[in-house]
């Protein structure tokens, strides 16, 4: 899965596409072939499209991805935890 690839979807998906695209971008991350910047863009992009469903994204994979994204916060650090909260676009912006 590219960033490239995933930008370049049209803004409306259907659901079912949606599911897979999200389910093979969490595989992809927990076997490391891609990178966590690649993913946390490659999630975003998802998001905007998932956004114009106007349905909520099936529960199986909205708690594996909010288990995904908390394994990725350090929360014994605190510098790292607030940069996370004041500016969560901060990291991601030097890769546009």
């Amino acid at each position: 899965m590219d960033i490239n690839e995933i930008e370049n979807l049209p803004d409306r998906i259907p659901t079912g596409t949606l599911i897979s695209l999200f389910q093979n971008a969490l595989d992809q991350f927990k076997n490391n072939k891609i990178e966590k910047d690649s993913f946390l863009l490659i999630l975003s992009q998802l998001i905007e499209r998932q956004v114009m469903t106007y349905e909520l994204l099936r529960s199986d994979i909205r708690n594996d991805i909010d288990i995904t994204l908390s394994q990725l916060w350090n929360t014994d650090s605190y510098d790292e935890v607030g940069e996370n909260i004041s500016n969560p676009y901060y990291s991601l912006e030097k890769f546009k």
